[in-house]
C-alpha cells in the first residue's frame, strides 16, 4: 500500500510542476514525460482501481444503492357515525317509564356529543317515524335525513333534542323502514361518503310494527302487511352492512324487543360484543353505552393516496419519526399494521401501533412505495 501512495504523490507532484511550468511535456523542467497513462476523468490522481463508477461523486461506490422510494400521502380516515333515534309515542310515555325514556336520553346525547366534540367521529342525526314534532305521523319515514354527517354538527344536534318542540310523539316504530333508507346512497350523501369508516347507531325503544313496507295502518296489528319477521330485519342490516355501513344497537328500557334488535346487531358487521344489542334503561347506562360505542369506532384506520397505478402493494412501508413500523397480517401480532381492504385504498395500524399514535407520542407518520414490506417476525 506504501508503494501505491507513494506513485500517486509522485504522480500529483508531476502533474503539479508541469501545469505550473509549462504548457506541454516538454517544459523548461526538461522532463520528457513517456508514460502511458491513460486517465481521462478530472481528478489529479492517476487511477489505479478497478472500479466502474461512472456517477459524478468523484467517490468509488461500494455500497448497495437503495430502492427507489416514492413519498405518498396518509390521511386519518374520519368515522362517520349515523345516529338513529325512536321517536314513537313510547319513548315520552310516563306510563313505560318514569320520567320517560326521553328525559334519560336527551342529557346522555348532550354529554356524548360535547365530549366528542372535537375527536374522530363526524356526528349525523336521523329520526324514526319522521315528522313527529308535527302530528301522527304512522310508519311514515319518507322525510330527508334530519341531520347529515359534516363537521360540527353536534350543535345542531344538541339543540334539536333540547327543543321541547321535539318530543317524541310518532305513533309507531318503523325500525326497518327507518334502517333500510340509509341502503340508499343519495339518502344521506355525507354520511355515505365511501372514505369514511362508516357506522349506523340505532336507538329503539319498541317492536317493528311496520313491516318492511312501511303499513300506515291505525291498527297495525290488525293488517298482516304490517307484520316484521326477525329473517326480514336480518336482511336489511346484511344489505347495510355490505354497503359498508356497521351497525351498532342499543334497546333502550323494557319496551325493546331483544330478539328483533339482534336479528339486527347479529347482521351489521360488527365484532364482540357490539355483535349483539345494548341493553340501557336509564340516562347513566345510555352515557355508558354511548362512550363504549364512541370508544370502539374511533381507529387508526388511513386513507392513503396511490403514488402511481403501477405501484406495487408489497413494496410499501410506514414509518413513525422514521422508525420502520413492521406489515402485522390482519393484526395477527398487534404491533405493525396491515391492509384494511382488497384495493389497498386503506391501511390500519393495530393495537401497540394505534396506541402509541393516540398517546401522541408521534410527530411524523411517513409513507414510501417502492422497496419490499417488511413483515414483522
Amino acid at each position: 500500500m506504501r508503494y501505491v501512495i507513494f506513485a500517486l504523490l509522485c504522480a500529483v507532484a508531476t502533474v503539479g510542476c508541469e501545469s505550473a511550468g509549462s504548457t506541454g511535456n516538454n517544459g523548461p523542467d526538461s522532463d520528457s514525460d513517456s508514460d502511458t497513462d491513460t486517465d481521462t476523468d478530472t481528478d489529479v490522481d492517476t487511477d489505479t482501481d478497478v472500479d466502474t463508477d461512472t456517477d459524478a461523486d468523484g467517490g468509488s461506490d461500494t455500497e448497495t444503492d437503495v430502492c427507489d422510494e416514492l413519498d405518498f400521502d396518509i390521511e386519518l380516515a374520519p368515522v362517520n357515525l349515523m345516529i338513529l333515534q325512536d321517536v314513537s309515542f313510547s319513548m315520552a310515555d310516563t306510563e313505560v317509564a318514569n320520567p320517560t325514556n326521553w328525559s334519560y336520553a336527551v342529557p346522555a346525547l348532550n354529554t356524548i356529543l360535547t365530549d366528542w366534540a372535537d375527536s374522530q367521529i363526524v356526528f349525523g342525526f336521523d329520526i324514526f317515524p319522521d315528522g313527529s314534532s308535527t302530528a301522527f305521523q304512522g310508519c311514515n319515514v319518507d322525510d330527508p335525513v334530519l341531520i347529515d354527517c359534516a363537521p360540527d354538527t353536534e350543535t345542531d344536534i344538541i339543540d334539536y333534542v333540547n327543543d321541547s318542540g321535539n318530543t317524541p310523539n310518532g305513533a309507531s316504530t318503523p325500525l326497518y323502514c327507518g334502517m333500510a333508507d340509509f341502503i340508499d346512497t343519495s339518502y344521506a350523501p355525507a354520511f355515505n361518503d365511501v372514505t369514511a369508516n362508516r357506522y349506523l347507531l340505532v336507538v329503539s325503544d319498541g317492536a317493528d310494527l311496520c313491516g318492511e313496507g312501511c303499513c300506515t295502518a291505525l291498527n297495525p296489528l290488525a293488517h298482516p302487511e304490517c307484520v316484521i319477521t326477525e329473517e326480514e330485519l336480518a336482511a336489511v342490516a346484511q344489505d347495510i352492512a355490505e354497503a359498508g355501513i356497521k351497525i351498532i344497537v342499543i334497546g333502550f328500557g323494557v319496551g325493546a324487543e331483544p330478539d328483533q334488535l339482534n336479528a339486527i346487531a347479529n347482521n351489521g358487521g360488527m365484532e364482540a360484543p357490539f355483535n349483539e344489542y345494548i341493553f340501557a334503561n336509564d340516562t347513566t347506562s345510555l352515557e355508558a353505552a354511548l362512550t363504549s360505542i364512541a370508544n370502539a369506532v374511533i381507529t387508526c384506520v388511513y386513507n392513503i393516496g396511490s403514488p402511481d397505478a403501477s405501484a406495487d402493494p408489497n413494496d410499501v412501508n410506514f414509518y413513525f419519526d422514521d422508525v420502520l413500523v413492521y406489515y402485522d397480517e390482519d393484526c395477527a401480532v398487534g404491533e405493525g399494521w396491515t391492509w384494511v381492504d382488497e384495493d389497498h385504498t386503506q391501511v390500519e395500524f393495530c393495537d401497540a401501533a394505534c396506541a402509541e399514535l393516540q398517546g401522541g407520542t408521534v410527530d411524523v407518520i411517513s409513507a414510501t412505495w417502492g422497496c419490499p414490506t417488511v413483515p414483522i417476525e
